[in-house]
C-alpha cells in the first residue's frame, strides 16, 4: 500500500484529478463507512457520529492506476445511488471541487455545487479527502472491507 496522500487545496485537488483521468473507465468497487457511534458490552451507548469517515475503493481501467482508494473525512453526506442491471455504471467522468470549506466528488462531470441538488448521481461532501494507490492485487470481484 501507498502512504496517503492529503488533498488540502485546489491545485492538489486538479491534480488528483488529473492523475485519475477523471476516473474515466472507472468504478465504484466498495464503500465503508465508520460513524463512531456504538454500544459497548455493558450496553452503555457512545450516540456521537464523532468519526464520520467513508472509504471508498474505485476500479479503474488504467495500467497506471488500477485501483485507488479515498477517505473522506468529516462525512457531510453521502448520496448514493446506484444504477440498476438494467445499465452499466462505469464511470467517465467525475466532478471534484473545493466549496465552503469542503471537498466535493461526484460521479457526474461539469457539475457545480448548485448542479447537485438535481443530480441522480453519487455525490460526496465531506471535510477532508485523502487518497492512495493500491495495487494490482486489489483488482477483481474480491471483497476488500
Amino acid at each position: 500500500m501507498s502512504t496517503w496522500n492529503e488533498i488540502t487545496d485546489d491545485q492538489q485537488l486538479l491534480e488528483f484529478a488529473e492523475l485519475t483521468n477523471h476516473f474515466h473507465d472507472s468504478c465504484i468497487k466498495e464503500l465503508r463507512y465508520i460513524s463512531g457511534a456504538y454500544v459497548d458490552s455493558d450496553l452503555w451507548m457512545h450516540p456521537l457520529n464523532d468519526q464520520r469517515l467513508l472509504r471508498m475503493v474505485i476500479q479503474c481501467q488504467s495500467k497506471e492506476h488500477p485501483v485507488i482508494e479515498m477517505e473522506f473525512g468529516g462525512l457531510k453526506y453521502l448520496k448514493l445511488s446506484p444504477i440498476g442491471t438494467d445499465y452499466t455504471c462505469e464511470i467517465t467522468d467525475t466532478t471534484m471541487f473545493m466549496e465552503n470549506h469542503c471537498v466535493y466528488w461526484c460521479d457526474s462531470g461539469g457539475m457545480t455545487e448548485k448542479d447537485l441538488e438535481d443530480d441522480s448521481g453519487t455525490i460526496i461532501c465531506a471535510e477532508k479527502l485523502r487518497w492512495h494507490l493500491l495495487d494490482q492485487s486489489y483488482l477483481g470481484d474480491s471483497v476488500i472491507y
